[in-house]
């Protein structure tokens, strides 16, 4: 709700956690409420853990976008990108879309950047793009990507950012010192562990809506023995299940 608040009152927001805390799931399920009809949002995820440049970064804000388009938004969102002709084919195994671009001079990456989000700042509708392992953009060596994206997000009206990032000191430098391009610029939404009690409650009732049982004591112990971490509370819970 917190979430949806902030990107509904046109602020952008960061979520700094430790990693497999459940920064993924909670975007998505932030997803879920904004694209329903009475917030009208287009909802893009991306995540950048596995780039190292400006073009990688591109590709996979590409595909991001292009997983959501239809076959007619697809054709408006290639014809936005100019004289590129970026190639659109299939992964095999996951069915997900992947963009291929030739650029002819270095300079057209970041056009290439501006023409996506511009495209998704003319479609009309709200837009919330969701970036997750935004501190990865720090290891880029090809191009001052922070001064870069602030550049082109300050212009835009009509898209809202998630900024998520697993590594506290990197993400807070980035939104907290005063000489970073992203300084105070998005409201930020720590992601702790939950509360225990809540965690029990939700684990006893996963349990009885699949038709088992198990004691609060021994889901109370689960969580204290998994230290109360997300990703190894639910394997845990998923083997006893």
């Amino acid at each position: 709700n917190e979430i949806i608040s902030h990107i509904r009152s046109g602020s952008n927001v960061t979520m700094i956690s430790i990693r497999r805390i459940g920064k993924t799931g909670l975007i998505l399920r932030t997803f879920d409420e904004l694209s329903k009809p009475e917030y009208g949002f287009m909802t893009v995820y991306a995540d950048i853990y596995a780039t190292s440049n400006l073009e990688e970064f591109t590709k996979t804000l590409a595909e991001a976008v292009v997983n959501q388009c239809g076959k007619t938004g697809i054709r408006q969102f290639f014809s936005k990108l100019g004289n590129l002709r970026p190639l659109l084919s299939y992964d095999p195994i996951s069915g997900q879309p992947q963009v291929s671009i030739t650029y002819q001079a270095e300079s057209q990456k970041a056009a290439t950047l501006k023409s996506i989000l511009g495209y998704l700042e003319g479609l009309g509708r709200p837009v919330v793009v969701a970036i997750d392992e935004f501190q990865q953009i720090r290891e880029y060596s090809d191009v001052h990507m922070e001064a870069l994206l602030r550049t082109y997000i300050q212009n835009l009206h009509n898209v809202r950012f998630i900024f998520s990032g697993s590594k506290k000191h990197l993400m807070t430098d980035m939104f907290c010192s005063e000489k970073a391009p992203f300084y105070q610029s998005a409201a930020n939404v720590p992601i702790a562990k939950l509360n225990a009690d809540i965690y029990a409650d939700f684990i006893i009732s996963k349990f009885k809506s699949g038709g088992k049982s198990i004691q609060r004591e021994v889901a109370g112990y689960i969580i204290e023995w998994s230290r109360c971490h997300t990703f190894y509370t639910q394997c845990l819970c998923n083997e006893i299940y």
